[in-house]
C-alpha cells in the first residue's frame, strides 16, 4: 500500500526508503509487480489468482518516478494520455527497471512515448504502432525466452491488437508474431482501425512482430501488441501462461505462482448461471462450517434405565419405535384416555391423560412419578385434543386449554393409548425447512397459493446477469394472501424481506395458516417517512375471518425501503422483530400449527428472502467468508471483488505468505482442510497481526506427518504449545481466537490453547511447501459484516435518492448490481450504529445516467464514518474523486483534510474501484485501489454513528460492501 500525500508527493507506506533510491534489484522471490494503465483489471485478476504480489497504481502514480522505482516490474495495460507517464517511464528504464506494455489502448500517449527516438514528427508517428491485427499469433524460433516455457506455440487471436513498431532494431528481439495483418500506410493506423470497423477490411498484410523485448537503458521493456488487458478483463479470454511467462522473463525467474488457481472462466456476458452451471467455485455450501462453534449432532434418544418392559395391561401399542419427534391426535370416549410415552418400563416413562374435566401430564423416573403440568379443561365426549413431542417439550392442545411440559433428557421409548375413541392417530414430525428466493419467472409455477391481488415475480432485465434478480411483487386493492407450506408445521421461525412500494396500505406476515381466515397475523401500517402510528405495529388472531389483536406497539414501514421481519413461535408464545428487534409478543393457543403467508391490504409491494425453521435454531453470530464465488458474477467481477484469492495480498520477498485485507476485531475464526495439506508441508493460521510481520500474529501451524500431524500455537516467533495428533479421513485444522485465548482444533477438539495478548487485527495464511487453494481457507468474525447483494437489503437504509437492483449499462443493460443514483444527493445508510474502531470497505462503478453529458461520471464515490444517519455531511464525511475538488474530508461539515492533487482513474466503464474507509482511535483515513489518499489525525475524535455511502448528480453501482468494527449497536435507526 502506498499513500499520495503531503503536498502532492507520493510517499511510501509499509515499504522500505530504501527502494526509492537507486536502481531496481533482483527482488526475492515473489517480485514486486505493480500494474496501471486504462485496462488493468485482467492483469490483476491474474496475479490474484496465481497469488503473486501486485499494487494497482493511478494515473497519477504511472507518471511518478518515486513510485514506480519501487517495483521490479511495472504492467502498464494501455496507457493513459493524461498525465502522460513518458518521462517516468524512461527513467525507470534508465535506471534497470522493467516494462510490460501492454497495447490494449494505442492512444497519442503510446507514440509520445516514443518520439524522443524519432527524427521528425511523421516518423514519431509511425513508432510504437506498425500494423492491426485480427489473426492468430504464433512464439518465434530461435533463443527466444517463452520458447523455454511451458508454452503452446500458436495463441488464439486478439481482437483490436496491434503490431509494434520496433524503434532500435539492434536492441530488440521479437518473441512472437502475428500470421497476418491490416496494413497501416503511412503509420496511420487509427484510421486503418476505424475503417476496420466499419468495413472489416480484409487481412492480406505481411506477418508482423506481435511481442518485442527491448532493452531500454539499463532496463527492459516487454512490448506486447495482443490486446491481453483487454481481453482478459472484457472478455475473460484464457492468456494466464503466457502472461506469467512473459513475467517470469521480465523477473529472471521471481515471479513463480505461489497458488492452485481458482474461480470459473468465463466469456463475455457469461456468467455461471448464464451457463447453468450451479456449482460454486471454491468452498461448497456443505463445507461452509461454523469455524467458531462446534457442530451439533443430529437429534437421537437415548435407550432408558434397565431392561424394557411389557405394555401394561389395557394399553394398545400405537408405535413401538416412534420417531424422536411426533403428533398424535385422538377423540375422548366417555372416560378418560390415557397415552403413555417414551414408554421403556413401568419405571421409566411418560403419561399423559386427558378427560372431560382433566388433561395432566406425568413424567415416571426411577419409580417416581412426578406432574409435569395440569389444567381442567371443559370437554365434551367425542372431543379432539393433540399431543406434541418435540426435543425436550411435551404439548397437549384440548378444548383451548394448552399445557406446555418441559422434560429434559426424555429417552427412547414405545407410544401405547386405551379409552380412546376410535384409532389414535400417530404422525412423525420433521423440522420444517423452507427457502423461497423466487428465483423464476411467472411462467414457472411456484410453491404459493394466492387469494386475492395481483402477484407476479419482479426479474430485472437478464436474471442470469443480475444479483438477486427476482422478488415476489403484490399489488393489493384490497386483501390479498398468498400460502404456502403444511398443516402439520409448527414451533418454527418464519422470516421473509418486506419492501413496500406505496405509502399507504398494510403488509405482513402469517403463520399457523389452515387458510386466509385462520391464522395469526403481523401487520404493519405503511407510511411515506419514518412517522410511526400508534397500533401501526399489531400481532392479530384471524379465526374464521373475525381479526383479535393480541399485541400492538407503536411504528410503521416506510415506503421503498427493505426491512427483514420475522415471527418465532414457541409452544403458545409468539414472538415479532424488526430488523432484528423484537417488536411485539403474544401469547395464544387458538392454533396448533400451519402454513405461513405473506399478507397485504390496500399496499403494494415486495416480498422476498423467505425462510421457514425450527424455532430452536440458533441465530449464527457474526460473518462466515469462504472464497465462494457468486454466480451471477462476470469475468470483470470475478478479476476484482469477486475473485476467491482478491481479498489475500501476496508479499513480496516472503513465499507463502498471504495477509486478508480486512481488519478483524473481537473474536475470530480460521479453518483449513488438511485434504488439501500435502505429506511434508505446512500451514498456518494467523489472526491479530500488524500486517507485515507473520510473527507479530498469534498463529496455530499444521505440519504434515503422513497420517499424523503436528499442531503448534504461537506468538511472536516463541512456541506456546505443541501437540501431535492423527489425522481422520477428511479432517480440518482450526484457529480460535477471543478473549485472550489462542486456540488449535482438529475436527472442532481443541488441542492446543494458550493466553495471548491483543494485537493489530490481521489475518494471514502462511502455506509452505506447496501451492494451496486459498479458497479453501474460511474464516469467521464476530464484528464484520459482508454484503453483495444477493439478498434484498435489508441492513441498509435508503437515506436520498433512488437504491435498487438495477442495470449499469445503458449499451449493455443484461447486467445489474445493487446501486443508487439522484440529480441530488443519494445516500444509503448502515441500519446500526458501529462505535470504535471501524472500516468500510467497498467496491464501487459508475453507473450510465442519460443525464450526463459524459453517460458515466468518475466522480463522487463518497463515504460517511460516524455520522447522524440523515445528513451525508455530517460525521467523518469523504468526498472523493468530485470535479474540480481532488478528494476531500469534512468533520461534521468543515473541511479538515483535502488531497487536491488526486483524482480517480479516467477510464472506469469497464472495471471497479476498491474504496476503504477507515477510522483506528484519533486516525481517520482513506485508501482507494489499496492507496492511502488522506489520513487526518482528529484532536477529539468522534466516538461512533453510522456508516454511510452516498454521490451526488451521479449514479454508482456498489457489487459489494465490507464492515468491521469494535462494537455495533442491536436497535437499528429504523425503529422508534
Amino acid at each position: 500500500m502506498t499513500s499520495l500525500l503531503h503536498g502532492g508527493r507520493w510517499a511510501g507506506w509499509l515499504l522500505p526508503l530504501l527502494l526509492l533510491i537507486g536502481p531496481a534489484q533482483p527482488a526475492a522471490n515473489p517480485a514486486r509487480i505493480a500494474v496501471g494503465g486504462m485496462l488493468p483489471s485482467g492483469y490483476v485478476g491474474v496475479l490474484a489468482r496465481y497469488g503473486l504480489p501486485r499494487d494497482l497504481l493511478s494515473d497519477d502514480q504511472l507518471a511518478d518516478p518515486e513510485v514506480i522505482g519501487r517495483y521490479d516490474v511495472v504492467i502498464v495495460a494501455g496507457l493513459s494520455w493524461e498525465p502522460n507517464p513518458a518521462t517516468a517511464l524512461d527513467a525507470y528504464l534508465a535506471q534497470g527497471g522493467s516494462v510490460l506494455l501492454d497495447y490494449s489502448a494505442p492512444n497519442p500517449a503510446l507514440r509520445h512515448w516514443f518520439r524522443g527516438r524519432a527524427n521528425n514528427q511523421q516518423q514519431a508517428l509511425m513508432y510504437g504502432v506498425a500494423a492491426r491485427s485480427r489473426s492468430p499469433f504464433t512464439l518465434a524460433g530461435g533463443d527466444n525466452p517463452l520458447r523455454a516455457e511451458d508454452l503452446p506455440t500458436t495463441f488464439e487471436p486478439v481482437p483490436r491488437s496491434f503490431a509494434p513498431a520496433i524503434a532500435e532494431p539492434a536492441n530488440a528481439t521479437v518473441l512472437a508474431t502475428f500470421q497476418r495483418t491490416t496494413a497501416a500506410p503511412n503509420g496511420q493506423v487509427e484510421l486503418a482501425e476505424r475503417n476496420d470497423r466499419r468495413q472489416q477490411l480484409p487481412e492480406n498484410g505481411p506477418s508482423a512482430p506481435a511481442i518485442v523485448l527491448e532493452s531500454r537503458g539499463n532496463g527492459r521493456v516487454m512490448l506486447c501488441g495482443p490486446a491481453l488487458g483487454m481481453a482478459t478483463s472484457l472478455a475473460g479470454a484464457d492468456y494466464d501462461q503466457l502472461i506469467l511467462a512473459m513475467l517470469r522473463v521480465l523477473t529472471d525467474g521471481h515471479a513463480a505462482p505461489q497458488l492452485t488457481p481458482e474461480g470459473p472462466r468465463l466469456g463475455r456476458k457469461q456468467s455461471q448461471r448464464s451457463l447453468g452451471d450451479t456449482g460454486e467455485i471454491g468452498a461448497t455450501e456443505e463445507e461452509e462450517e461454523e469455524v467458531a462453534t462446534e457442530v451439533e449432532e443430529s437429534f437421537a434418544r437415548p435407550p432408558g434405565k434397565g431392561p424394557r418392559g411389557n405394555l401394561p395391561t389395557g394399553f394398545q401399542l400405537v408405535e413401538e419405535l416412534p420417531a424422536p419427534c411426533y403428533d398424535l391426535t385422538g377423540s375422548l370416549a366417555g372416560g378418560p384416555c390415557e397415552l403413555l410415552l417414551n414408554y421403556w418400563n413401568a419405571a421409566n416413562h411418560v403419561k399423559a391423560v386427558v378427560s372431560t374435566g382433566e388433561a395432566r401430564i406425568v413424567r415416571v423416573e426411577n419409580g417416581v412419578a412426578r406432574t409435569l403440568a395440569s389444567a381442567k379443561p371443559r370437554l365434551s365426549q367425542g372431543a379432539s385434543f393433540l399431543l406434541k413431542e418435540r426435543a425436550d417439550r411435551i404439548t397437549l392442545v384440548a378444548g383451548g386449554s394448552l399445557l406446555q411440559a418441559t422434560a429434559k433428557g426424555l429417552h427412547d421409548g414405545a407410544v401405547a393409548a386405551r379409552g380412546m375413541a376410535g384409532e389414535l392417530g400417530y404422525q412423525s414430525w420433521e423440522e420444517p425447512f423452507f427457502t423461497d428466493d423466487f428465483m423464476r419467472t411467472n411462467d414457472t409455477r411456484g410453491p404459493w397459493t394466492t387469494v386475492g391481488g395481483r402477484w407476479e415475480t419482479a426479474p430485472v432485465e437478464n436474471p442470469d446477469m443480475g444479483a438477486n434478480p427476482f422478488s415476489y411483487k403484490v399489488e393489493a386493492p384490497e386483501t390479498a394472501i398468498a400460502l404456502t407450506g403444511y398443516s402439520f408445521w409448527d414451533e418454527y421461525r418464519l422470516s421473509a424481506a418486506l419492501r413496500p412500494s406505496s405509502g399507504s396500505g398494510v403488509m405482513g406476515l402469517g403463520i399457523y395458516a389452515a387458510d386466509a381466515n385462520n391464522l395469526i397475523r403481523f401487520e404493519a401500517n405503511l407510511a411515506s417517512g419514518l412517522s410511526p402510528s400508534a397500533e401501526g405495529l399489531r400481532l392479530v388472531r384471524v379465526s374464521g375471518g373475525k381479526p383479535t389483536v393480541l399485541a400492538a406497539a407503536a411504528g410503521c414501514l416506510v415506503r421503498d425501503q427493505w426491512y427483514s421481519v420475522q415471527i418465532t413461535v414457541a409452544g403458545a408464545t409468539i414472538r415479532v422483530a424488526v430488523d432484528g428487534t423484537e417488536v411485539l409478543s403474544a401469547t395464544d393457543s387458538t392454533f396448533s400449527g400451519g402454513q405461513v403467508a405473506l399478507y397485504a391490504r390496500g399496499a403494494q409491494g415486495r416480498f422476498d428472502d423467505v425462510v421457514v425453521e425450527p424455532s430452536a435454531t440458533e441465530f449464527l453470530s457474526g460473518q462466515r467468508l469462504q472464497g465462494v464465488v457468486p454466480d451471477y458474477a462476470g469475468t470483470m467481477d470475478v478479476d476484482s471483488w469477486a475473485g476467491p484469492a482478491t481479498p489475500w495480498e501476496a508479499v513480496p520477498g516472503q513465499p507463502g505468505l498471504f495477509w486478508r485485507r480486512h481488519t478483524f476485531f473481537g473474536a475470530v475464526g480460521m479453518r483449513y482442510p488438511l485434504a488439501d495439506l500435502p505429506d511434508g508441508a505446512s500451514a498456518s493460521l494467523a489472526a491479530d497481526g500488524d500486517g507485515s510481520r507473520f510473527d507479530s500474529a498469534a498463529s496455530i501451524t499444521c505440519l504434515r506427518r503422513g497420517q499424523n500431524a503436528i499442531i503448534r500455537a504461537a506468538r511472536r516467533g516463541e512456541v506456546l504449545a505443541e501437540a501431535t495428533v492423527a489425522v481422520p479421513p477428511g479432517a480440518s485444522f482450526a484457529l480460535r481466537l477471543g478473549s485472550g485465548k489462542l486456540a488449535g482444533l482438529l475436527d472442532d477438539k481443541v488441542v492446543v490453547s494458550a493466553p495471548v495478548s491483543v494485537g493489530q487485527g490481521r489475518l494471514a495464511f502462511l502455506a509452505q511447501g506447496y501451492r494451496p487453494r486459498i479458497s479453501g481457507v474460511a474464516v469467521w468474525s464476530r464484528n464484520l459484516s459482508d454484503y453483495t447483494f444477493d439478498t434484498a437489503p435489508v441492513d441498509w437504509w435508503v437515506g436520498s435518492g433512488t437504491w435498487d437492483v438495477t442495470n449499469r449499462w445503458s449499451c449493455t443493460p443484461d447486467w445489474s448490481w445493487f446501486g443508487g443514483f439522484s440529480k441530488d444527493k443519494a445516500a444509503i445508510w448502515y441500519k446500526s450504529a458501529l462505535s470504535g474502531d471501524q472500516v468500510v470497505d467497498f467496491y464501487v462503478g459508475p453507473k450510465m445516467m442519460p443525464e450526463l453529458a459524459k453517460k458515466e461520471r468518475m466522480g463522487d464515490f463518497n463515504a460517511v464514518l460516524c455520522g447522524d444517519g440523515k445528513a451525508a455531511d455530517s460525521g467523518y464525511s469523504f468526498v472523493v474523486g468530485s470535479e474540480q475538488t481532488g478528494t476531500l474530508l469534512t468533520r461534521q461539515g468543515l473541511v479538515v483534510a483535502r488531497n487536491p492533487r488526486f483524482r480517480l482513474f479516467r477510464m472506469g466503464h469497464n472495471r471497479w474501484a476498491n474504496l476503504r474507509v477507515e477510522k483506528h482511535g484519533a486516525r481517520v483515513s482513506l485508501a482507494v485501489d489499496g492507496q492511502v489518499v488522506l489520513d487526518y489525525v482528529d484532536p477529539e475524535p468522534l466516538l461512533g454513528g453510522y456508516a454511510a455511502i452516498w454521490t451526488q448528480n451521479n449514479g454508482i453501482m456498489l457489487p459489494r460492501i465490507t464492515l468491521s468494527y469494535e462494537r455495533r449497536a442491536e436497535r437499528p435507526l429504523t425503529l422508534p
